[in-house]
């Protein structure tokens, strides 16, 4: 989810190369739409008011969403971020290599949580943005 177009193109761009799904948010509560109804593998935050990334984030949390969280953050914003639920950040500015490592350490990470479930539904192989 990130409100700067540009940005959101040069993201989607860079992640598509590398072979992930990028399903694309403009503002927080599109993001909250579509990441409950494609549940995808992460969603990565990087939002302004009206629903900033840390909105989002609570949002998400108190609705249940488990998906691994992932803010791009200015430097003195990670811990209140962190605070809110996300499960990590990503400093701004980065070098696209620094996103990429973060991407695939939480997608480890997550897929080393054991997750309990009532309902069995598919899940897509997309990254939420």
């Amino acid at each position: 989810m990130e409100n700067d177009q540009h940005v959101l193109d040069v993201l989607t761009f860079s992640l598509s190369r590398e072979g992930y799904d990028v399903i694309r948010a403009t503002d927080g509560l599109d993001g909250l739409s579509l990441a409950e109804a494609l549940s995808p593998s992460l969603i990565i935050l990087d939002l302004q008011p009206p629903m900033d990334s840390a909105e989002t984030c609570v949002c998400l949390r108190e609705e249940g969403v488990g998906i691994p969280i992932l803010v791009l953050a200015k430097e003195q914003s990670e811990k209140y971020y962190l605070e809110c639920g996300a499960d990590s950040c990503v400093i701004k500015p980065f070098p696209i290599k620094n996103l990429l490592t973060a991407i695939k350490d939480a997608l480890l990470v997550a897929a080393t949580i054991p997750v309990i479930t009532t309902a069995v539904k598919p899940r897509p192989l997309g990254l939420g943005i």
